[in-house]
């Protein structure tokens, strides 16, 4: 009786060596399927991020003289005459130019460089849609084009938007300016009256146009500050959602 006692715990402790040993197993098994995808995919954003952020953060860190520089009174009386003449025209190409070639070193450069660190193509096609209508709504929804990150178009559009809820009248009280003065040049007469009347319009009309783009340039500088800031957040946010897909 002894001799089977001792056999019988034998037993038992090698059946429980082996079901600890199965379970643990499978255990480990379950652990491994169930959190080694996230972990990698958490890592590899995480990588991502650390590699694109130095670009984001020098792209913020020139917001500020970027705003400075466009709200500088020679700038902005250069800015509100082409809106102005834009406005006119309808087509919106001097302004769009304009923002382009001021915004392109500071904020789009380095903002294509991270976007390229997630294996994001920058869409440059969409530049060349027309800048006039642009209304602060739409930026969201068009970041992402079908081509690529519609980066160019949507910073130079929501800059444009920025510029136009601040000082939108005072471009339009320009534009009037400008046209009057076009249509009285045109008049016909022995004596360029229409000339002269046309010059007297544009110099008078345009110095207070002038004036009151001068008096909103602080509100119009914490305007573009914070649209520029937040379409960078925005680029950034809009190539980490297109990995994580």
């Amino acid at each position: 009786m002894p001799s089977f006692s001792h056999r019988g715990r034998r037993f038992v402790v090698i059946a429980g060596l082996l079901i600890a040993l199965i379970l643990g197993s499978l255990g480990h098994g379950v652990c491994r399927s169930g959190h080694s995808p996230v972990s990698s995919g958490g890592n590899r954003i995480r990588e991502l991020d650390r590699r694109a952020q130095p670009f984001f953060e020098q792209a913020h860190r020139n917001v500020t003289p970027l705003v400075c520089l466009l709200t500088e009174g020679t700038n902005l009386a250069k800015l509100g005459w082409m809106m102005a003449k834009d406005k006119l025209s309808g087509d919106g190409c001097r302004t769009r130019d304009y923002l382009h070639q001021t915004l392109q070193k500071p904020i789009l450069e380095p903002c294509a460089q991270a976007a390229r660190i997630y294996g994001i193509a920058v869409d440059g096609q969409a530049l060349a849609e027309d800048t006039g209508g642009i209304v602060a709504d739409q930026f969201h929804a068009s970041l992402y084009a079908a081509g690529g990150l519609a980066m160019e178009a949507v910073f130079i559009k929501s800059t444009i938007a920025s510029i136009k809820r601040v000082v939108g009248a005072i471009i339009g009280r320009f534009a009037g300016v400008l046209g009057k003065s076009v249509a009285c040049a045109a008049l016909d007469g022995p004596f360029p009256v229409g000339d002269l009347l046309g010059a007297v319009l544009a110099v008078g009309g345009t110095a207070l146009c002038l004036r009151d783009l001068a008096d909103s340039r602080k509100e119009l500088a914490v305007s573009l500050e914070s649209e520029l800031h937040q379409a960078i957040d925005s680029c950034r946010n809009t190539c980490r959602e297109a990995v994580l897909q």
